[in-house]
């Protein structure tokens, strides 16, 4: 007797036609480009945070005949840039004044000191500078080099990242940090980890030593990427990590010599965030997406998806927006499915939207 591999095709076409009137009125509400999410939440949430950046590159060369719906188009567009939302409460924003000039606050229950060369403060200190904020057990200032060393329970953040480490040295001239066996939280992007080392430059600039990235929640490690050093640039909007590895419950899943993902909200090819997650029919499941930064009102998400019950599949989702309205189409591939064992249709159809589905497979 023939054997056929089961398939599993699938295939959504998502598309709305809305009316100008109401376009600008509905969009935040409707329009799947302008959905937010906290990035590296999930693949989804930072595609739509992504997708969020689209902006308005809308060509100034348009024709008179096509400049209305420009204009319905640039208003969807400007909607979306409008509902952006805070990523969380801690996220400040830069003092407008240089850090430095900035005045410094002490509190500590008490003081020894050296004239013109050294002060130590020792006993629940309490360092305030603009955005900046230090507690330790104890803090030198070491007046010469403006040098600054926290030793014990240090915790530190800058409106930036926030961190608990073991010991933190700051130069107050270059403004750099030096940060040892630390625990960090990125307070404007979702991830947190910890590292033998941490230096941080500004709010601008970190690198890690030996460190870990996740976007899980805290005391949550299901998933995080281990690395032997990891670079995050706040103004380019990406994280470089060399050697990484993707680690499941701590246990080894894959390695790559080096791997850079976005974490700001400009949109740029290149991997997203993994995920991992477990279900009885499914499985274990891991997904690694691969973002398409393919023009400002179109993009497209490939995610490879492995399932320990069912094999691996491939799911595409890709989006587009003009001044005619807005649409996806999704299509998914599994090879060879253990749990389909026939095809079904599914249709659904209402005045403005229309999503049609099908799913196709072959038994043995």
């Amino acid at each position: 007797m023939s054997t056929f591999p089961r398939t599993l095709l699938a295939i959504s076409v998502s598309t709305a036609l809305v009316a100008a009137s109401a376009q600008a009125e509905t969009s935040a509400q409707e329009n799947p480009v302008e959905e937010q999410g906290v990035q590296v939440e999930s693949p989804d949430a930072s595609i739509n945070d992504a997708a969020n950046t689209s902006s308005t590159q809308i060509s100034d060369e348009a024709s008179e005949e096509d400049a209305e719906p420009a204009a319905e188009l640039q208003a969807i567009l400007s909607a979306a840039e409008d509902q952006t939302f805070d990523l969380t409460a801690q996220c400040l924003a830069p003092d407008d004044a240089e850090p430095n000039s900035l005045p410094t606050n002490v509190e500590a229950d008490s003081l020894d000191g050296i004239n013109g060369q050294e002060a130590t403060y020792r006993g629940n200190v309490q360092v305030t500078q603009g955005t900046k904020r230090l507690n330790a057990d104890t803090v030198t200032l070491y007046q010469q080099e403006n040098v600054i060393v926290a030793e014990g329970n240090v915790e530190m953040a800058n409106g930036q990242i926030k961190s608990v480490s073991d010991k933190a040295t700051t130069n107050l001239d270059s403004d750099v940090t030096t940060l040892e066996m630390a625990n960090y939280q990125l307070l404007c992007q979702n991830g947190r980890g910890d590292a033998k080392v941490i230096r941080v430059e500004g709010k601008a600039y970190y690198e890690l030593e030996d460190g870990t990235i996740t976007s899980c929640p805290e005391d949550d490690n299901s998933w995080r990427l281990v690395s032997s050093s990891i670079e995050i640039d706040n103004e380019k909007e990406e994280a470089t990590l060399y050697n990484p590895r993707f680690e499941i419950q701590k246990v080894p899943v894959f390695y790559l010599p080096w791997l850079t993902v976005p974490i700001g909200d400009n949109r740029k090819t290149g991997f997203l965030y993994p995920t991992a997650s477990y279900g009885t029919s499914d499985g274990f499941e891991l997904e690694v997406p691969f973002y398409w930064n393919l023009a400002p009102n179109y993009d497209l998400e490939t995610t490879v998806k492995y399932m320990t019950e069912r094999g691996v599949q491939l799911d595409n989702k890709f989006r587009y927006l003009s001044q005619f309205g807005r649409g996806e189409i999704q299509a998914q591939y599994l090879a060879d499915d253990q749990n389909i064992q026939t095809w079904a249709t599914v249709g659904v159809l209402d005045i403005n939207t229309m999503v049609y589905s099908i799913r196709t497979g072959s038994s043995r």
